[in-house]
């Protein structure tokens, strides 16, 4: 199974499972795909591009910053705070 298939069918049947506070975060490839596999509880944030960081009905995200990296990797850097939702 390619990893994108892999990613979205592990976002669509392990995340909703689990009972308990759940953050996955980073550089999932997953741009247009990604939303299709959430929940109506799961949250996101993402870099405009291919960083994202969702979290399930535990977590609120209160805000996102997207930083400059100067050139020291191919993504900006993305920083998401949470708050216990």
């Amino acid at each position: 199974m390619p990893l994108t298939e892999a990613l979205q069918s592990y976002i669509r049947t392990v995340l909703p499972a689990r009972r308990t506070p759940v953050v996955l975060g980073g550089d999932l490839n997953l741009r247009a795909g990604l939303r299709a596999c959430l929940s109506t509880d799961d949250r996101r944030a993402d870099d405009g591009g291919f960083q994202n960081v969702v979290v399930n009905g535990a977590f609120a995200i209160t805000s996102k910053r997207v930083l400059d990296m100067r050139a020291t990797t191919d993504h900006p850097g993305l920083l998401v705070t949470l708050a216990r939702g």
